[in-house]
């Protein structure tokens, strides 16, 4: 078939480190904590090379403490959905 291409869909999750990471803020040591995931898909063209498409939601949750917002830190939860389409 003149034209046609061989796609494969892939499942695609991802998680976050549980570890703490150690960071400045304003010069004042602080850690970060991220929590949550993302999961979704990819359509992989075999015959272009590159994803075409895919989606991915989730939440991700920061909890920082230390520096400037204090030992009891502050936590930000952020809720995400994008999706992708690679023009022809």
């Amino acid at each position: 078939v003149a034209g046609g291409d061989t796609t494969v869909l892939l499942g695609v999750e991802t998680t976050f480190p549980g570890d703490p990471i150690t960071l400045s803020i304003a010069g004042q040591p602080a850690t970060l904590r991220l929590s949550g995931g993302l999961s979704g898909d990819q359509t992989f063209s075999l015959t272009r090379g590159v994803v075409v498409s895919g989606t991915m939601k989730g939440t991700m949750k920061m909890t920082i403490s230390g520096g400037p917002v204090g030992a009891k830190g502050m936590t930000l939860s952020s809720a995400t959905e994008t999706s992708v389409r690679l023009a022809p």
